[in-house]
């Protein structure tokens, strides 16, 4: 039998319904016509393991990398970027309505913000490694895989460090230290490459992975926050390097800021001295201990919230429970972002706008921003 391929999950993966059971098939595209070899059928879903390609959709593009079919790095090269958007749009709006039972988000049109940039635009990534027996291999895994996928270079990067993984397979030939090691590659504020061995110690917080599309970000907030509230007072937790509320000073009476990571919250402060911003503070606290302790946290008008892909499950009902007018929610992953967009919703917040931004080009990664007002 031969099937049309009708969407994309989150995960990137193509939608299919067999008999009204939702199948799942790697490296499709809507409008695709496969016909299936190999399923694995699970309780509530199936995985198409096999399959030919009947018929390409009019959606595809050839991808630019020619380690696509093999790499894990991404997933989406071979769908055009306007099939990209769209796709995000909808795993975005899904999310809403799925998880977040959000009412009238099923009618919602949400915009995905493009990359200006859809290759070359990552300025830090994390290189798989391993050097054996005088062989060095750096790259990426393969999908669904711990084999690494040896790259010279890799086109998400940008311009300055495509060729990142040459280097750094220069730097392990030369070290000749056996095993396999992670190296963290990125760009430092003077835009020189740099890389080092990536552990629970390496800090990323001095910046975003796409700095465009950040910059775009950070304006969105800027008018968000200016149609909300006067000169508010802003509660900014998992904080960073204040990287979306730091601009808001010249703008706001106070702004306080919490991050677990000493390296951002030092970065923060930093540069709001260095800025002569005076009402801005940024301290290290784990956040879900000191919302324990809520009534210094109360007198806010507009609380930023920026959390982790598992989003703010330990401490999302103590957090609504501030009763603060304005939340802005900025979520890396849709499905956790619904889910405590519900829990919001139990004490009265509402969801008021709902934007997409398309840090992560050629995956089905998406960065969402909401406002929930009460």
């Amino acid at each position: 039998m031969k099937y049309e391929i009708e969407s994309l999950s989150s995960d990137g993966k193509g939608i299919v319904k067999i008999n009204e059971k939702v199948h799942f098939a790697e490296n499709t595209c809507p409008g695709d016509i496969i016909e299936p070899i190999t399923i694995e059928n699970k309780n509530s879903f199936g995985l198409i393991k096999e399959y030919t390609l009947i018929e390409k959709s009019s959606k595809r593009v050839t991808p630019p990398c020619k380690y696509f079919a093999e790499c894990g790095g991404c997933s989406w090269q071979h769908i055009g970027y306007e099939s990209q958007l769209e796709a995000k749009s909808d795993i975005i709006k899904s999310a809403l309505t799925r998880i977040g039972k959000i009412s009238g988000s099923e009618n919602l049109e949400i915009e995905v913000v493009p990359s200006p940039k859809e290759l070359n635009y990552r300025n830090r990534t994390v290189l798989h490694t391993n050097f054996s027996e005088g062989v060095a291999s750096v790259g990426f895994y393969k999908q669904s895989s711990n084999q690494i996928i040896d790259i010279d270079k890799c086109m998400l990067l940008e311009e300055a460090m495509e060729k990142a993984p040459s280097l750094v397979k220069e730097k392990i030939i030369s070290e000749a230290q056996e095993g396999k090691q992670d190296y963290a590659v990125f760009l430092d504020f003077k835009g020189n490459v740099k890389s080092n061995i990536h552990d629970k110690d390496t800090d990323f917080s001095f910046s975003q992975v796409n700095t465009q599309v950040n910059e775009l970000l950070q304006k969105e907030i800027e008018e968000l926050v200016k149609e909300s509230a006067t000169n508010p007072k802003i509660l900014d937790l998992y904080c960073g390097n204040g990287n979306l509320s730091i601009n808001l000073a010249p703008y706001s009476e106070k702004i306080l800021g919490y991050d677990l990571s000493n390296k951002a919250i030092s970065r923060a402060n930093n540069l709001a001295n260095k800025l002569g911003y005076s009402n801005a503070s940024y301290k290290n606290a784990d956040i879900s201990k000191i919302i324990k302790h809520t009534k210094p946290l109360k007198n806010f008008d507009i609380m930023i919230l920026d959390p982790p892909r598992d989003g703010a499950k330990s401490c999302y009902n103590a957090l609504a429970k501030l009763h603060i007018p304005t939340l802005i929610y900025v979520s890396c992953k849709p499905a956790t972002l619904a889910r405590d967009i519900k829990e919001f919703q139990a004490e009265g917040y509402k969801l008021k706008f709902a934007k997409g931004f398309d840090m992560f080009p050629q995956t089905p990664h998406v960065e969402t921003v909401v406002v929930l007002q009460r």
